[in-house]
């Protein structure tokens, strides 16, 4: 099983080692060498499975990590995931759209009531503190907590945020 955008059934490539990837869009024309793969989204196999929340989403599909952060929108929107963690680089559709760059998904995501960082050795705030130094395609790996979550204040007291004044 795959989890993306959308649900039914998809033509997964088997020939390209890791970075096989779904297609786009749910009716695409079938690659050669593929199998079939169901795919659902993040909200409906919550639903199915009648998961209420989830404490930690985790995302990691090498450059599509944007089309599974859609397929969980609502679960995202009704704050059902407490913690979210996703990749960000330069692979897959990242960048290849206005609303596939980072700088959207982390504007998106607070629209939600989410507060991200980048993660590291310290973490740095992306939220309320963008710029566009972020948007470098390297990998990383962003974590995100609802802003009314007691797991915020941990992630702050990790963050560069308190030291700000200090880099001015």
């Amino acid at each position: 099983m795959a989890v993306s955008n959308y649900t039914g059934v998809a033509d997964m490539p088997t020939d390209c080692g890791e970075l096989c990837m779904l297609p786009l869009k749910k009716d695409s024309t079938a690659p050669p060498n593929s199998t079939k793969v169901s795919v659902t989204t993040v909200d409906v196999m919550m639903e199915q499975l009648g998961l209420k929340r989830l404490f930690l989403l985790k995302i990691d599909t090498e450059g599509f990590d944007v089309l599974v952060l859609q397929g969980a929108r609502k679960a995202l929107a009704s704050h059902k995931v407490d913690i979210l963690q996703f990749e960000y680089h330069g692979i897959g559709v990242w960048g290849t759209s206005p609303e596939f760059t980072l700088k959207a998904v982390v504007k998106d995501l607070e629209l939600l009531g989410y507060i991200c960082y980048f993660e590291g050795k310290l973490l740095t705030r992306l939220t309320g503190c963008w710029s566009d130094a972020f948007e470098v395609k390297g990998w990383s790996n962003v974590v995100c907590v609802t802003s009314t979550k007691p797991v915020q204040a941990v992630l702050r007291a990790y963050s560069l945020a308190p030291f700000a004044r200090r880099y001015r």
